[in-house]
């Protein structure tokens, strides 16, 4: 682990690209034990507006939910690449000797960690008011799904992210974690275990991604089982993963609405579909179930047709898909931006790796709050006809734990022992 001296001025590097709005992104792939940091050089990245021209494009992509003039898909080129923690660190500690730290905003203002930007009952009644609406059209049969989702926002003072980007890493070795940031599209911080596409060449995969329960709660729950039965607690239980018949009938009757739609859409273009699961996979402080899937595609030119048939999955828009597309947008209340988009390498090196942007934040400084660090934090889940409005909320709340818990607070301890 690097001193924290060294961390703080890799942090301040980061806050001064993001004030001069350079291109970059800082990501982890799951498979990787390695981070890379790619920069592009000028400031215009490219932004797309057809899905079928991804076949053509290399760099890092970012797209939104849904693509618009204030949420453009974009590619961002890999000028210059840095590979490894200790590569990375060497260049962002060579261009530290030229930041004016007097000009990092993260150092001003009043000490904190973390604070609310909003009272958690106004989340909720907000949250209440949009549940009920949704709910009313699955009840209407209009929908078998919806996802619902909500924003919530924190304000950081100092916020690490360089280190914070470390600590995601560490918390999180199946996710990809990232840090994209470009004028276009502000400055985003997340951590994701959803596989949109994945592979090279003919060979791809991708997976369905749907239900989601607490590890904390199911273990407790086991724990109690076997005290109730005077049996003795087996230390395999702090890591413990609930069986398939362990979920419950909603989970896995929303996991089999999005695996039928990956299924359709992968049949349109290919004749050979390897399908396994469903299965509990761990992500964070959360389990999920999830079916992957292997194909191979007999016309590499078809890629971007397929990323755009595929995005966005159920998983974060619903059933039937374009139906509910539209209704999200014009009933959910806000704009997602890019939540539940999708983001990763694009044909980089001949590789393909990209995932649906979820445990995400947006960062920015708002001169209203003493220019900390505003972290709007956005949350989803499904929601079927016998979903309930509180354990839905609770449910959002467990999520947004994954990327909560990754922002590093060793800065912040280390000023209070000082002050």
């Amino acid at each position: 682990m690097f001193k924290s001296g060294v961390l703080l001025a890799c942090d301040e590097v980061l806050d001064d690209l993001l004030q001069k709005k350079v291109p970059f992104v800082l990501y982890r792939l799951p498979d990787s034990k390695e981070p890379r940091l790619i920069l592009q050089h000028d400031n215009d990245v490219k932004s797309i507006t057809d899905f079928k021209d991804l076949s053509l494009e290399s760099g890092f992509l970012m797209a939104p939910f849904a693509i618009s003039s204030k949420n453009p898909m974009i590619v961002i080129r890999d000028d210059e690449t840095f590979i490894g923690d200790n590569e990375i660190v060497a260049y962002l500690l060579k261009r530290h000797l030229s930041v004016d730290t007097k000009n990092i905003k993260t150092k001003e203002g009043q000490l904190c960690f973390k604070e609310r930007v909003e009272d958690n009952n106004i989340i909720f009644k907000r949250y209440e008011d949009v549940f009920n609406k949704f709910n009313r059209a699955l009840k209407d049969r209009l929908f078998d799904k919806l996802v619902l989702s909500r924003c919530e926002r924190y304000a950081y003072a100092p916020f690490g992210l360089f280190s914070s980007f470390l600590k995601a890493c560490d918390l999180y070795p199946n996710m990809t974690v990232s840090v994209v940031n470009s004028e276009a599209t502000g400055t985003w911080f997340g951590a994701t275990p959803e596989i949109l596409l994945k592979g090279k060449g003919r060979d791809f995969r991708t997976m369905s991604l749907a239900g989601t329960m607490n590890l904390d709660s199911y273990r407790q729950y086991l724990r109690e089982k076997l005290e109730s039965a005077s049996l003795v607690l087996h230390e395999d239980i702090q890591s413990a993963i609930p069986t398939l018949s362990e979920w419950s009938a909603k989970d896995v009757e929303e996991q089999g609405y999005v695996t039928s739609y990956i299924e359709e859409v992968l049949s349109r273009y290919s004749d050979n579909i390897e399908k396994s699961g469903p299965k509990s996979t761990l992500a964070g402080p959360v389990c999920h179930l999830k079916t992957d899937f292997k194909f191979s595609i007999e016309n590499q030119q078809n890629l971007g047709e397929i990323i755009g048939a595929l995005h966005p999955t159920p998983a974060v828009c619903g059933l039937p898909k374009l139906e509910a597309y539209k209704f999200i947008q014009e009933n959910e209340g806000y704009d997602r931006a890019y939540y539940a988009g999708m983001l990763g390498p694009l044909n980089m090196d001949g590789h393909s790796a990209l995932y649906v942007n979820l445990r995400c934040m947006k960062l920015c400084y708002d001169e209203c709050c003493a220019n900390k660090t505003i972290a709007s934090c956005y949350i989803g889940g499904g929601i079927l006809r016998q979903s309930d409005l509180n354990a839905e909320f609770k449910e959002g709340s467990n999520k947004v734990a994954t990327i909560l818990s990754a922002v590093d607070d060793q800065r912040y301890l280390e000023e209070l022992k000082r002050s």
